[in-house]
């Protein structure tokens, strides 16, 4: 029988932002069928008429939500309608009663139909009385399980004469309405047990009596039937009927004293409560009250009787039942949510298992580990009131699926667990946590919940910030409970350890604890790599082992704690991200292998072990290097002034493009700014959380406002008026069943949307259970049905008509991408097993360059892989990527292969299709005229989507558009050649930020930055406390602990002057006590300490005298930037004059801060200009390419002047710059007075001296001396650095202390130099150092040496240089006598030309001394071409892919040289080259391209080892050293008394350390050393006799590569005798030279010609009385140039011999 009574089913439908509005009205007779719909009620005549001719026979209207909004609408419209006066039945008021349990009804949610038609009024009003109809069948059926029910309903439901239900329940009870005490009865015994009996009398009454409480009543009385269970009172009932909520209160949560009272006792006891579901008899006696009492049963009879509290309470104190069992209490009493934020995933996840093994459903977890399926099955539960306790993260709460979710639910509580983040003097401050307190005040602050915290670790400071927070945000007052933080089972122990011992330690205490005992043990770690080798470590030993951090996946970070809880693994290695999170009882030993963060954090972590009440160890192996890597790690998380000042920027940007004060924008898009300058590195894991944190830091300073995350909204609009519609164009699509049900569902929901939203995809992902972008597609698949139409909008900006325009871009890039793709196979041909593959980035680029024939940067290639390495096809959804690249460091990748080659090839190739048809399509909508930068244009989604369907030759083959259009767009934008300016937010979660524009004219000072400098201070300080307690526990372990006491107990201020009295300043910095003793307090200097420690952005020029610790300084500044101010290590870059000074900076360095020091950019000029322009040497090389340096500055300063061919615009030049000096902060300049005009501009666009933009500038510190600028002849000035301090508003220093020379030494240089005319210094004299001040000024020597006592000695010495020789050499010789320990290596002979050495080299081999040049002399090979330097490249050519440790690298040397001691000068200096590789990666290993650019790039720069030689230089090569005893010569060649000569002389003179000789001929003097007067200087006459040897006339000449005929091998087959030969030979072997007609041939001592000297070599005239193999070169046919000589070549490589001769034959005189 068909259900039809005689009544009126109505609907309405009126505006969004206007109810008054009606749109539509819909009106149907069941009984009748008749029906009137007036779909525009705006346009239609007599309304009224239609209405009440339907309305004529009808008993009653019925509809949903008529009482509350239909009827009252239509009574203020229509007031004479026939239909306001029956009587009226709301289904929606009803449901609740005949539907209490969740979920309610499958027609209804929320207080809404569920409908399958979209803007249908008929449909609904036909709706509600299917509704009705189930609402009958429900009512029918409690009348016959629960009539007294029932009866309780007839009566209290009729009470309001308007209602329309009187007939219904007669109907159904065959009874009339009951009478008050009849109803009194039933309901009494309905509510027996359920309340409490001895309220519920008195309110029974009260409310049976009031008509407007009867209803109320009614929906409690319905409520109780399923309460306690899993459902709860519907929202909409809470906020129309408040007495519904005030009847529960006062039946079920307030205890009455009644002892009888069945329902308080037991329900509303805590104890009976315990263990009811915890099976516990009793609370924990520990911790204790005053009285001796449980703290843990005050903690929970609070939380019962709704205070808000602040509760300490150890690890293992049971802390999570003081607030689970109130909210399990609170749940099945009234409903209420408790919602409790927790810091951790694996915290929460095991609190909800441990409640399930309990048997308790009713706790869930929201977090970032859940996938779409369970996040939507937990919101969803939340919604119908299955959950009681939610634990959620702090960030979740921007979320606004959980806002909604938790909407419809009352609030219990509000529980913050760890609550020490919310506090910056917190050891985990989170700014979200924040955000939480702002969400409960603005959402939930008028019917607050309580508040409660919980912590297991916090100080005073903690407790006082946390309760002046929640009295400032919330307005509640926090009461304490405070159990403190000791345990007693467990045993804390301090053990010192090296870095050797470390891991052996490790398996022996475990060992100890767990060989014989069941349990578990944590291994804590403060990195992630110490994690996996710890764990690899243990595995290797036997250990049942896993590793645990942050970037596992979630997963397989699940499979590991369940693992572990289970047993099945013994041991976790672990980072802190473990340490809150595993409630396993028998772990019986905590070891921390590297010193955590904090006290707090150590007492977190320790806290893990016996939680089962057993006894069990908690151990700290303590070394110093630990300390440093924590504090390093704690600076690697901060944020500078800089980088938020940055951020803000970028945001006021972005709003000012759109024109909007409201701001979506993602992370990445921020980071992606081009004009932004920030030190957070986009690629960098923490990149995200960085950027939020910023954010939250402007948001506490007022500049913007963070709301709730913005979801992808998809502007489309139906094309179907129905479900069965929809269904219909289905059909027809090849779909399977399942997801022909999914497009269905997905329809559904968008009929059900209301008018005025956007369909979120947070939304569609939750309610169908699928990822964000699985959603996205399916929406465009509906679009491709016709269903929907697609009109998200975008925004582009191209170039036209300008140099390098978008479409020229896009052309060098698909070349570019070709010949990466060419190349990459080969360099990583292993890559494609699933293998990392080490890459050096300049090598790569270089090649590129040459395959190409394109200009390419380091930076774009690099940008360029990454845009590769992106996801593109049918798979992208599955996030398969083509492969992976990390930057290990500047220049140095490591790439693995998630494809083959093949397969990216061919995506790549699609995807450059699919982005050459976006880029034409939207550069056509363009108007033709228009030329410049940034043109926007505007398109749809779907109009790109067309465009790409149109293409012939693309289109068949789209599987998928819109990753087409994602991906094809996004390579367009990461390349630079176009910029979308709005709608990368389609592609990408995003955040929304109201940005106030009264703030636009501050910016983020330093006032707005002290609270985070505040917070940033506090982290150091705690890392500080751990420590001194490690140090402590060293020491006394019971010290340790009272330690740990007073750290908790006593205020800050107490604290410190108790434990670090007379240290208060080392609390501040971010170094321990003995690295900030090693970086500045040994130094001495009062000044030298003072430019060290300076602590703020000041520009400095170091004006630093001859031996003054310039270098010194250098280095102590890198170090007190990187250790002190905790600079990030790629922020530096120091740049030298040469190669040796880079070693020695990078040695300094080393030996100061250890490994801290191996990210830190030590380059000179050249090697700075490789690196910008991306130039390898070695590949150069490899070509036979000659290397022009000055062309390769010119580069780089065009690049970063912004004046390379294709920069378009000033702007596109600061962009470029920024890109290639990104992350520098800090430039260090040493010898800045030697620079010449290619340098100095390089230094000025390095350091931003022209930019206007106070951020980009990059802090400078230039050391030098203008009385040494001596490389005039260079067109080096001392304009430059007297133009320092205005070029860069600096301060000028002057270090004018000697700590080399003596008293005497000192005087005669100040005596000298003071002639120069414009000196920087000539009131600021060079003076011996403090420390020496009342030494004799001859130092050591004063009583050593009768004749000159430690003065100058100015020997007179014949005009001829050979008689000057044997002066000058007898007074050395003499000296040395005299010293009995002095090595050759500590005397140096000086010139100012090479030719006035001549005799003093031959003096040396005719004594046998040896001797070393510092000076290269032109023409000579560099290592990389002699066959000691080939023989490394060979090794590393044979692997190029290989990684090599410095210590191998150094056992091979050994091996094969025996560590370079013999007298080859060529292996010394291979032995210098791997002394500065193991300086740069002392702990790494070193990929091989790496090591074949910086081999190359040495043989360029170094100069040989002179260690155990007698020096002989020119005084320019000499600059930089310094000697015990220097002497001067006088060969005729100082000239003249000019200021650059005399800078020269200087020089030379302050190499000496104890003796200086000046010789000073006797007919031609030098021009400065006869003016020397005074105590300082002593002379000596000239001898009578001097003896002239003729064997000091003897020339010794290196032939060089000029020298030689260099192809003469290469003419002869691989068979001839002279490769054996030549193969055999070996530096020092004799070689003989013989005349063949106009040639001289050189000949080895078996007769084999080898080679012959060049006609244009430029060797002197003479006899050539010896010669000896000097070095063996490696050529190959690739280095000859010319082609005719080139093809005449009979081998492909050979080796040249070069000579070293000795002729005779010049006049000695």
């Amino acid at each position: 029988m068909s259900f039809a009574p005689k009544c009126l089913c109505l609907d309405i439908e009126t505006a969004a932002d206007d109810a008054l509005d009606v749109r539509k009205i819909a009106a149907w007779r069941p009984d009748t069928s008749g029906q009137v719909v007036i779909p525009h009620v705006a346009k239609a005549r007599d309304i009224t008429g239609q209405l009440d001719a339907l309305t004529e026979g009808a008993s009653f209207v019925i509809g949903h939500n008529l009482l509350r909004h239909d009827l009252p609408v239509l009574r203020q419209r229509f007031p004479q309608l026939k239909l306001l006066d029956l009587p009226i039945v709301d289904t929606l008021e009803l449901s609740p009663i005949a539907f209490p349990q969740n979920p309610y009804h499958s027609l209804v949610k929320d207080y809404k139909l569920v409908r399958d038609t979209r803007s249908d009024p008929l449909k609904d009003a036909q709706l509600a009385l299917k509704l009705w109809q189930d609402q009958f069948d429900a009512f029918k059926l409690l009348g016959e399980t629960l009539p007294d029910e029932l009866a309780c309903h007839h009566y209290l439901l009729t009470r309001d004469p308007h209602t329309g239900v009187g007939s219904f329940f007669a109907t159904l009870r065959r009874a009339t309405a009951p009478s008050p005490n009849e109803v009194k009865a039933a309901a009494r015994n309905l509510l027996d047990g359920k309340v409490c009996a001895t309220r519920s009398d008195a309110l029974l009454g009260e409310a049976i009596d009031d008509p407007d409480r009867c209803k109320p009543l009614s929906y409690l009385i319905a409520w109780l039937r399923v309460a306690g269970g899993n459902s709860v009172i519907p929202p909409w009932v809470r906020f129309q009927y408040p007495v519904v909520r005030e009847l529960i209160r006062e039946l079920r949560e307030s205890p009455c004293d009644d002892p009888s009272c069945h329902y308080c006792q037991t329900y509303l006891d805590p104890k009976k409560e315990l263990e009811r579901y915890f099976g516990h008899p009793a609370f924990r006696p520990e911790p204790s009250n005053a009285a001796g009492g449980s703290l843990q049963e005050d903690i929970v009879r609070a939380g019962y009787a709704g205070k808000s509290i602040l509760a300490i309470l150890p690890t293992g104190g049971g802390k999570s039942i003081c607030y689970q069992l109130p909210a399990l209490s609170r749940h099945w009493r009234n409903g209420a949510l408790t919602i409790i934020i927790s810091p951790l995933q694996s915290l929460m996840k095991d609190q909800v298992d441990n409640l399930v093994k309990l048997g308790i459903y009713s706790a869930a977890t929201l977090n970032g580990l859940l996938s779409m399926p369970e996040r939507h099955d937990v919101l969803e539960k939340v919604r119908l009131g299955d959950v009681g306790l939610l634990l959620v993260s702090p960030e979740q709460f921007r979320n606004k699926a959980l806002v909604d979710a938790i909407r419809y639910r009352e609030i219990g509580a509000w529980v913050f667990d760890e609550a020490h983040c919310l506090s910056k003097w917190g050891n985990d401050f989170r700014p979200d946590y924040l955000y939480v307190s702002r969400f409960i005040r603005e959402r939930y602050g008028k019917d607050l919940a309580p508040v409660c915290c919980f912590t297991a670790t916090a100080k005073k400071e903690v407790v006082a910030d946390l309760k002046a927070h929640f009295k400032e945000s919330l307005g509640i007052e926090l009461t304490s409970f405070d159990g403190g933080h000791e345990r007693d089972n467990l045993h804390y122990e301090v053990m010192p350890v090296s870095k050797a011992e470390k891991f052996p330690l490790i398996h022996r205490l475990l060992e100890q604890e767990l060989k014989d005992t069941p349990g578990g043990a944590i291994v804590f770690a403060a990195r992630r790599k110490s994690c996996e080798e710890i764990s690899d470590f243990l595995k290797d030993m036997g250990w049942a082992c896993a590793h645990f951090h942050a970037g596992l996946e979630p997963g397989h970070k699940k499979d590991i704690q369940q693992s572990f809880i289970a047993g099945e693994l013994r041991v976790i290695a672990a980072t802190n991200a473990f340490g809150m999170g595993v409630d396993k009882p028998d772990v019986r030993v905590v070891i921390h292998a590297e010193i955590p963060g904090s006290l707090e954090n150590y007492l977190q972590e320790a806290g893990r072990a016996g939680r089962d009440r057993q006894e069990s160890r908690c151990i700290l192996l303590y070394d110093e290097e630990d300390v440093e890597a924590q504090f390093a790690l704690t600076a690697k998380s901060r944020l500078t002034r800089q980088d938020i000042a940055g951020i803000l920027r970028t945001l006021r940007r972005h709003s000012a493009k759109t024109h909007s004060i409201d701001v979506v924008v993602t992370p990445g898009e921020i980071l992606a700014d081009d004009e932004l300058d920030t030190s957070i590195e986009a690629e960098s894991p923490d990149a995200d959380t960085k950027v939020r944190t910023a954010l939250a830091w402007l948001e506490r300073a007022r500049f913007l406002e963070r709301n709730e995350n913005h979801t992808r909204v998809f502007p489309g609009s139906l094309k179907v008026g129905s479900l069965e519609d929809a269904g219909k164009r289905l059909a027809r699509a090849d779909l399977s069943d399942d997801m022909r049900r999914k497009y269905l569902d997905l329809v559904s929901i968008l009929i059900n949307a209301d008018d005025d939203e956007g369909i979120s995809t947070d939304t569609l992902m939750l309610q169908l259970g699928m990822p964000s972008e699985e959603c996205i597609r399916m929406l465009h698949q509906l679009e491709t049905l016709g269903i929907l139409t697609n009109d998200i909008s975008l925004t582009v900006l191209l170039r036209r008509g300008v140099k390098d325009a978008s479409s020229e871009r896009a052309e060098r890039l698909s070349r570019l991408e070709a010949t990466l793709l060419d190349l990459l196979p080969e360099l990583a041909p292993e890559a494609d097993g699933g293998d990392w593959q080490d890459m050096n980035l300049r090598m790569v680029c270089q090649e590129v360059k040459l395959r190409s024939g394109a200009d390419v940067l380091p930076d774009q290639l690099l940008t360029l892989m990454r845009s590769l390495a992106r996801p593109f096809g049918e798979e992208t959804h599955g996030r398969r990527a083509m492969f992976d690249v990390r930057v290990l460091r500047r220049e140095l990748l490591r790439v693995r292969l998630l494809r083959s080659w093949s397969n990216i090839r061919e995506i790549a190739s699609r995807r450059r299709a699919a982005a050459g048809v976006l880029l034409q399509f939207l550069l056509s909508r363009l108007d033709a005229h228009l030329r410049g930068v940034d043109l926007r244009v505007e398109c749809k989604m779907g109009e790109l989507a067309a465009a790409m369907r149109a293409d012939m030759m693309l289109g068949p083959t789209l599987k998928d558009e819109l990753s087409a259009i994602e991906a094809g767009l996004l390579y367009l934008h990461d390349n630079g050649v176009l910029i979308i300016d709005r709608g990368k937010s389609v592609f990408r979660q995003a955040m929304t930020l109201h940005v106030f524009p009264e703030e636009k004219p501050r910016g983020f000072t330093n006032a707005d930055y002290a609270p985070l400098r505040e917070h940033y201070g506090e982290k150091n300080f705690q890392v500080h406390v751990i420590h001194e307690y490690a140090r402590l526990g060293l020491k006394k372990l019971s010290d340790a602990l009272s330690f740990v006491l007073a750290y908790f107990t006593l205020p800050k201020l107490d604290f410190i002057r108790s434990y670090f009295a007379g240290r208060r300043e080392l609390l501040e910095r971010a170094t321990t006590e003995e690295s900030y003793r090693r970086i500045v307090e040994e130094l001495r200097h009062p000044l030298q300490q003072q430019i060290v420690a300076d602590k703020g952005d000041l520009n400095r020029l170091i004006l630093a005298g001859p031996g003054s610790g310039k270098t010194r300084v250098i280095v102590h500044r890198v170090a007190y930037l990187l250790r002190v101010l905790r600079a990030p290590a790629h922020s530096i870059v120091v740049l030298t004059f040469n190669r040796a000074a880079a070693a020695e900076v990078r040695q300094r360095l080393y030996a100061l801060v250890g490994n801290d020091a191996a990210g830190i950019t030590v380059l000179t000029y050249h090697a700075m200009a490789l690196r910008l322009t991306g130039t390898s040497l070695a590949k150069l090389a490899e070509r036979g390419e000659d290397i022009a340096f000055d062309h390769i500055l010119d580069d780089a300063l065009a690049l970063l002047e912004g004046r390379r061919e294709d920069i378009a615009t000033p702007e596109d030049g600061d962009e470029l710059r920024d890109r290639l000096l990104a992350g520098y902060r800090y430039i260090l300049v040493d010898e800045y007075q030697d620079i010449d005009a290619r340098q100095y501009a390089l230094i000025s666009a390095l350091a931003g001296r022209k930019t206007k933009d106070h951020d980009a500038k990059l802090t400078i510190l230039a050391v030098g001396d203008d009385d040494q600028n001596i490389y005039a002849f260079r067109n080096t000035s001392n304009e430059f650095i007297r133009r320092f301090e205005l070029d860069y508003e600096a301060r000028i220093d002057y270090l004018v202390e000697n700590y080399r020379s003596s008293t005497h030494v000192i005087d005669a240089a100040n005596q000298l130099i003071a002639s120069n005319t414009d000196r920087m210094k000539h009131e600021h004299p060079i003076r011996v150092n403090h420390a020496r001040r009342t030494a004799p000024a001859g130092g050591r020597w004063a009583t050593i040496d009768t004749l000159a006592a430690g003065r100058v000695h100015i020997l007179e010495v014949p005009d001829d240089i050979v008689g000057q020789a044997e002066i000058v050499m007898k007074e050395i010789t003499r000296l040395k006598s005299l010293s009995p320990a002095a090595d050759w290596s500590d005397f140096s002979v000086l010139a100012h030309n090479r030719a006035t050495l001549d005799p003093i080299r031959a003096w040396c081999e005719i004594e046998g001394v040896r001797y070393a040049t510092a000076d290269r002399e032109g023409g000579q090979p560099r290592l990389h071409q002699v066959r000691e330097g080939n023989s490394l490249l060979a090794l590393l050519k044979a692997k190029p892919k290989r990684r090599i440790r410095p210590a191998a690298l150094r056992r091979w040397f050994s091996t094969r040289y025996g560590g370079g001691r013999s007298d080859n000068p060529w292996e010394s200096l291979l032995g210098q080259f791997i002394d500065e590789i193991e300086a740069a990666w002392p702990d790494d290993c070193v990929p091989s391209s790496w090591l074949l650019d910086e081999l190359y790039e040495f043989g360029n720069e170094a100069r040989r080892s002179q260690r155990g030689c007698l020096v002989i230089s020119t005084v320019h090569g000499a600059k930089g050293r310094e000697f015990s005893h220097v002497a001067i010569l006088d060969g005729g060649d100082w000239r003249e008394a000019s200021d650059d000569e005399r800078r020269l002389y200087y020089v030379g003179m302050t190499r000496a350390k104890e003796n200086l000789i000046l010789c000073q001929a006797s007919n031609h003097p030098n021009p400065f050393s006869p003016a020397l007067q005074g105590e300082a200087t002593c002379r000596s006459p000239l001898p009578n006799t001097i003896e002239r040897r003729p064997e000091l006339s003897l020339w010794y000449v290196s032939t060089g590569l000029k020298g030689v005929f260099l192809d003469f091998a290469g003419y002869r087959h691989q068979s001839d005798p002279i490769h054996r030969e030549l193969a055999s030979l070996a530096v020092g072997d004799p070689l003989f030279i013989t005349q063949q007609g106009d040639r001289r041939e050189i000949a080895t001592s078996s007769g084999v010609v080898i080679g012959r000297l060049a006609k244009n070599g430029h060797i002197p005239e003479g006899k050539i009385v010896r010669s000896v193999v000097e070095s063996l070169v490696w050529r190959s046919s690739t280095m000859v140039v010319d082609p005719e000589f080139r093809g005449r070549l009979k081998s492909t490589s050979w080796w040249v011999a070069l000579p070293a001769l000795v002729i005779q034959g010049r006049d000695s005189t």
